[in-house]
């Protein structure tokens, strides 16, 4: 079994939340047949390493996200009372047009 083999059924093992750490042993033997220990680990190692990575990567992308909504917030903020202001001021504007009766 090559050692993407071993690192695939190693993935698919760990991807079971379910299984208890006896049975996860258990599936581990029986999906590598015949690897060893040793290629299981080096396979679990590789697979915590990506995961780490696309942890840190969208660790980024969200804090990229926050900050880009935070700016919207407050570019929203702005119009509102950019509006608010408009309004008021046609409001007036419209009160001193109106013929006195």
């Amino acid at each position: 079994m090559t050692r993407d083999e071993t690192r695939g059924h190693v993935g698919d093992v760990l991807a079971i939340a379910s299984l208890s750490d006896s049975q996860t042993i258990q599936a581990l033997f029986s999906r590598v047949n015949g690897a060893s220990v040793k290629d299981m680990l080096i396979a679990a190692l590789s697979l915590a390493r990506e995961q780490t990575r696309e942890i840190a990567e969208l660790r980024l992308t969200l804090a990229d996200t926050e900050a880009s909504r935070d700016v919207l917030e407050h570019e929203i903020e702005e119009l509102r009372d950019a509006a608010r202001t408009a309004v008021s001021r046609v409001n007036h504007a419209s009160k001193r047009k109106q013929p006195k009766r």
